[in-house]
């Protein structure tokens, strides 16, 4: 081992990659944070794992690199928790070599286009050091972090259910491999303990270890190290807690062993080289040999159920996102921020948003007509401009309007037709300033200036910012353009003020919405003017989003659903861009300042209860900034925004006469929960349909009756053909239950026969249609869908269903996507929110599934009950279609939550009788696109992924099935 190398130092580098190896739950993601504070650069935008809902810090470990560590380890055999014998030059394998190119674009893709130091964590990467120190195109140095081994397996065992020996088996494993990957890289070795029991020191010595190294952060003299985050209460597991047997203190004994071998090498190595004194033991070569056994003979079952069920859909067996993918980390359109930005270069956009200055786009002898024009007037400055922005305007001119019903794949709109003069509406763009920095204002102004549509003016206030840079800035945009008008208020009034105060500048027959610091698409308003020509009745429009960084970089992209009103009582979705019509702003009063930090949404669910003339446009038109301190980029930031959001849906269910319980989401910071109580007292029909399983109706019906929050309900127990005796004898002691109700239906098994028969002998003026395999989750579920069902305007409730291991079965039902349709996000885990978090709040869909679903009698026997054409299959998606067609939602609610004991790998066979009919009736549903699924994400699998290439092969076939053709 050389402990560091004599002679002068490295010079400084400003490039270098910073990786924080080691065992998982050893404390890297707190040492991760800790290099940041020190001024190297971590994973940015939607990259970061996040909090979990336990508390649990990770935020600095990149979901799209662990998603190429997870899919290297499994192209050499295995996964993090049963890794493969790891060979020392794995990093030239044909497996590994491969991705070596992809890898490299994930890399740059989570530091975006920094050229300073970045520091990034994986305890993954312990395992496969030769391949990343290939990937990476920087010096690399590391800290080696370590904690002790039962320790690690404790925490181990609580947070990911891994058993102790195996924990210590994996902690043995993953610190040879790192220590051998390590190899002649600059290595501080540090000790949990040391961090914990003292930070400071332990800051300064990486800090000095880090200038020694050559990694010079940007402002790092700033920081020495002495105040980081490290607390002791970090520390959940210490050596001797809890019960340790014998038996695992002689298993753990060769990773005490090799623990004390590394402690003694703690501190730091310019050049890190030691060789271990032995060899893996025993033990940890059998029990890691045994999972990696046990786990591929579990992925070779689920490989046959999805061959078999491939064939039997005549579908490829191998479309992303199916049960049983092994792909990890499946992320979705938000989150995957290298697809997204290959998505936006295929359809001729630019990844970033880089804007002209102002003043190159202001003071020209004739009018501008948009951006084109503008460029016309540029000279030399515009060359950056032409650039970024000529390109995308150019191809989206060339490319074209995809055909209706198509899936965007790459394929941009066409651009927007300018009204004639005398059609076109005046926007009046209104944007509140309080100590805007002038460059971010600028950036906001150059985007209206750059807009293609020219029938616009832009309202300006200063909220009284007592910034004299800022008044001769908003001064000089307004004498050099006549369409730019400003205000300074007198007074600090708030961004209700301000804004109300630049709506009376306002002129314009709708109102567009801007924050000072963002920026609009250049299409954007051409594209709010069409919409409003083939929508002239319009009375609030919005249109998807994404986010930018203070770089201008474009990443978080939002694509949301069309109009749906249980969502807006679940969070803001509509926000940007948002388009009100002007007298309406002004006959609801404008914004209102006792919900500042809300005052969108506010006005939002106001206008929301005066029309129902709501448009949404599936494009993404607003670019919302992320900067410290700002909602958008920290969801700490402003806590009482989020507040003030909860007070405006309390305030809307006073308008509206509902008597509600308004929450904040436990997990989703912005999100709520509006928990609407029963206005009545009808009496529930719970149809339970079932032959024998007794143990699965019993526990049905305990979960039933436990805390239902709802007392007046009958259940109808459905016998078809039971014939156990364990049945007969439960079925005499539930009659006990005078609430229950046996009714025979005898004969081979037709759901749709039994459930709409058992409906006429049903009592009750709301029908529950129930699998006797659901078993109740949470308290006061029946409450929560009586609430929603007993609403006029509502057709049909479903639940939220999660299979027996937590992941989601039933989350609301896409048509149009899957060949026909599908659950959204089946399979998720569901402690997570999901995309846009949509499986987690009240919300609309077209259909939810038929295991759980609550109707009124009176439009349950409007539109005949279930489908008898479909006795087994789709029967409950076409009712809900049906119900659709009148005019009536269908809503899910997670409130109501349930454990359906569906078998997760039974597939889709059942599907394939009742599919053609379901296609023929609901054709030009599926053509069009569900109204609650945003057209650019994928149609072929559930898991909100925007769109790949295969795609159009895929739609071709669809369309066959159809009847169609992509040029009919």
């Amino acid at each position: 081992m050389t402990a560091s190398d004599a002679g002068k130092g490295p010079e400084p580098s400003s490039e270098h990659a910073v990786l924080v190896v080691g065992m998982h739950r050893s404390g890297m993601s707190v040492v991760a944070e800790a290099v940041g504070r020190l001024g190297l650069w971590l994973p940015g935008g939607s990259d970061p794992l996040g909090h979990t809902r336990d508390g649990d810090r990770r935020r600095f470990e990149s979901m799209a690199l662990a998603a190429e560590s997870d899919e290297a380890l499994r192209r050499l055999g295995g996964s993090w928790d049963a890794p493969p014998p790891i060979p020392g030059d794995h990093a030239a394998s044909v497996g590994l070599a491969s991705m070596l190119e992809r890898s490299r674009r994930a890399f740059a893709a989570a530091f975006g286009e920094h050229d300073g130091p970045v520091c990034w964590t994986d305890p993954r990467t312990a395992l496969l050091l030769p391949f990343w120190r290939q990937v990476i195109d920087r010096p690399v140095a590391a800290i080696l972090c370590l904690r002790h081994p039962l320790e690690v397996a404790r925490s181990l065992e609580e947070r990911e259910a891994v058993e102790l020996p195996a924990g210590l088996a994996l902690f043995e494993r993953y610190l040879r491999c790192a220590v051998a990957g390590l190899e002649g890289l600059p290595v501080f070795v540090s000790d949990f303990s040391d961090a914990v029991g003292d930070a400071g020191s332990w800051g300064r010595e990486v800090n000095n270890w880090l200038h020694e190294v050559g990694v010079v952060p940007p402002g790092a003299s700033a920081h020495d190290g002495s105040d980081l985050p490290f607390e002791d209460s970090l520390r959940h597991f210490r050596d001797g807690d809890g019960p340790v047997g014998p038996r695992e203190r002689r298993l753990a004994a060769a990773q005490q062993e090799l623990y004390d071998e590394l402690l003694a090498l703690r501190g730091p190595h310019r050049s890190f080289r030691y060789e271990l004194v032995s060899a893996e033991s025993l033990w940890t070569t059998y029990a890691l040999g045994q999972r990696l056994d046990a786990a591929r003979m579990w992925h070779g079952i689920e490989w046959l159920g999805q061959e078999l069920a491939g064939q039997l859909l005549s579908t490829p067996p191998n479309e992303p996102g199916r049960r049983g993918d092994p792909q990890p980390y499946l992320l979705n359109a938000t989150e995957d921020e290298y697809r997204y930005r290959s998505w936006l270069t295929a359809r001729g956009e630019d990844t970033s948003t880089r804007s002209v200055a102002p003043e190159d786009l202001l003071a020209s002898s004739e009018p501008a007509s948009g951006y084109s024009a503008a460029l016309r007037r540029l000279g030399p400055r515009g060359a950056e401009a032409r650039s970024v922005r000529a390109r995308s305007v150019w191809a989206r001119s060339v490319l074209g309007r995809p055909a209706i019903g198509r899936p965007a794949i790459g394929r941009p709109a066409a651009p927007p037709v300018e009204p004639p003069a005398r059609d076109r509406p005046l926007f009046s763009v209104v944007v509140p300033c309080y100590r805007t920095p002038i460059d971010m204002l600028d950036h906001c102004v150059a985007s209206v200036l750059a807009q293609s549509y020219s029938s616009w003016e832009l309202c300006l206030c200063d909220d009284a910012s007592g910034d004299s840079a800022l008044s001769q800035r908003l001064a000089f945009l307004a004498d050099s353009e006549a369409r730019i008008s400003f205000t300074t208020r007198t007074d600090n009034g708030g961004i209700s003020a301000a804004t109300n105060d630049a709506l009376a500048l306002a002129r314009g027959r709708y109102v567009v919405f801007l924050d000072h610091d963002d920026e609009l698409a250049p299409d954007a308003l051409g594209r709010i003017a069409q919409s409003i020509e083939e929508r002239p009745e319009a009375d609030l429009i919005y249109s998807d989003e994404d986010k930018i960084d203070t770089a201008g970089r474009r990443f978080m992209p939002s694509f949301k659903p069309d109009w749906s009103p249980d969502l807006l009582t679940s969070n803001a979705y509509m926000c940007h861009v948002l388009v009100v019509r002007r007298d309406l702003v002004n006959e609801l009063g404008g914004l209102r300042s006792e919900f500042d930090g809300a005052q969108d949404y506010d006005l939002m669910l106001r206008v929301s209860e005066v029309t129902s003339a709501i448009v949404h446009i599936p494009e993404i038109l607003y670019h919302w900034r992320t900067a410290p301190g700002s909602a958008s980029g920290d969801t700490d930031a402003k806590p009482w925004a989020f507040e003030a959001g909860r007070r405006a849906l309390e305030d809307a269910a006073r308008r509206r006469g509902i008597t509600a319980t308004v929450v904040h989401h436990p997990s989703v910071p912005g999100s709520y929960h509006f928990m609407r109580e029963p206005r009545s007292t009808h009496l529930v029909s719970a149809i339970i349909p079932f032959r024998d399983e007794p143990a699965l109706t019993a526990a049905c019906y305990r979960s039933f009756v436990k805390s239902p929050g709802y007392d007046n309900f009958e259940i109808l127990l459905v016998d078809n053909d039971s014939a156990l005796p364990e049945t007969r004898a439960l079925l005499e002691d539930l009659a006990r239950d005078r609430r229950v109700r046996l009714v025979e239906a005898p004969g081979p098994f037709n759901w749709v026969s039994i459930n709409n028969e058992a409906a006429r002998k049903a009592r009750g003026d709301l029908l529950l249609f129930l699998n006797n395999d659901v078993v109740a989750r949470s308290r006061g579920w029946l409450a929560a869908m009586v609430a929603q069902a007993e609403r006029p305007e509502v057709g049909a409730v479903g639940a939220r269903l999660l299979y027996p291991d937590g992941t989601i079965q039933h989350a609301g039902v896409i048509v149009g996507v899957g060949w026909a349709a599908t659950h959204i996000q089946q399979g998720l885990d569901g402690d997570k929110p999901g995309y846009l978090s949509l499986t987690t709040v009240t919300r609309n869909f077209s259909a939810v599934t038929g295991a759980c679903l609550m109707s009124r009698r009176s439009v349950f026997e409007e539109v005949g009950g279930f489908e008898e054409e479909l006795p087994i299959a789709f029967n409950d998606i076409d009712y809900c279609l049906r119900l659709r067609r009148l005019g009536l939602l269908v809503v899910y609610t997670p409130l109501a939550e349930m454990t359906h004991f569906e078998s997760k790998s039974r597939g889709n066979s059942d599907d394939v009788k009742e599919a053609p009919f379901f296609r023929k009736r609901w054709r030009s549903v599926m053509l069009a696109g569900d109204p609650y699924y945003n057209r650019n994400l994928g149609r072929f699998d559930n898991g909100c992924r925007l769109p790949v290439e295969e795609d159009e092969e895929r739609w071709e076939k669809f369309l066959s099935m159809l009847g169609e053709s992509s040029t009919s």
